[in-house]
């Protein structure tokens, strides 16, 4: 009831405290993301806990509570689900791990950039800034894709994203993204005030994009990422 849509996978052959694993998906909202990943974890032997935190009309699911749009969606509700781990007496608080795909790569880099009670971090095709936020009826380049502690993050805005959702909407074949590369070549301030401080985690992390990424920059974005990591050590 805390978390909506969430599904806890445990491993088979399972004794003592348990290291666990938050997963989130990406842009595709509702569980899907989330539960196609966490069951090969807990295969692997952890608990894996898939957590929803986006749930669009389009998704096919009913999440009450989530949002709907993907604007200023809260980092800190993260601090909600380790106190929900430390009441647990089956799971270990002290090795909590984070695995996000996509937008939840990019929501994953602020968590570590902030938690640092996270011991490990995944992300797989993420971001190294915010980006812009989608979903609500208001004006492009307005709204940030997340939030901390209720206020809206500093975000690097599309450029033509309208126009190139209108042109698969037509059923054109446009690449998403030029937008978002056009977007930083423009606002280079913006990006740079947005950039995740992934910096600041001492713990393991470990990144993974692809240059041939149609949907987002991830090769690029990676590689930023990893580049400051070892630039501080």
């Amino acid at each position: 009831t805390e978390f909506p849509g969430a599904r806890l996978y445990r491993p088979s052959e399972a004794t003592g405290r348990i290291p666990i694993i938050i997963v989130l998906g990406g842009s595709e909202g509702g569980s899907s993301g989330a539960r196609a990943s966490a069951p090969r974890l807990a295969g692997l032997g952890y608990a894996a806990l898939a957590l929803p935190y986006y749930n669009p009309g389009w998704s096919g699911e009913r999440l009450p509570g989530l949002p709907s749009a993907f604007v200023d969606i809260p980092v800190d509700r993260l601090k909600v689900v380790k106190q929900w781990v430390d009441r647990r007496p089956d799971l270990d608080r002290h090795r909590i791990g984070l695995y996000g795909v996509s937008k939840g790569g990019e929501f994953a880099m602020l968590a570590a950039s902030h938690f640092p009670w996270l011991r490990a971090v995944i992300g797989i095709v993420p971001s190294d800034v915010v980006w812009e936020g989608w979903g609500q009826a208001r004006p492009y380049g307005t709204t940030s894709s997340f939030a901390w502690r209720g206020r809206s993050l500093p975000f690097t805005p599309y450029v033509g994203m309208e126009e190139a959702i209108a042109a698969l909407e037509r059923g054109e074949r446009r690449a998403l993204v030029a937008p978002h590369l056009n977007g930083r070549r423009d606002n280079p301030a913006r990006a740079a005030a947005a950039r995740i401080k992934v910096e600041r985690f001492r713990g393991a992390m470990l990144v993974a994009g692809g240059d041939q990424d149609m949907t987002w920059p991830s090769g690029e974005m990676t590689r930023a990422i990893a580049e400051r990591r070892l630039g501080h050590g």
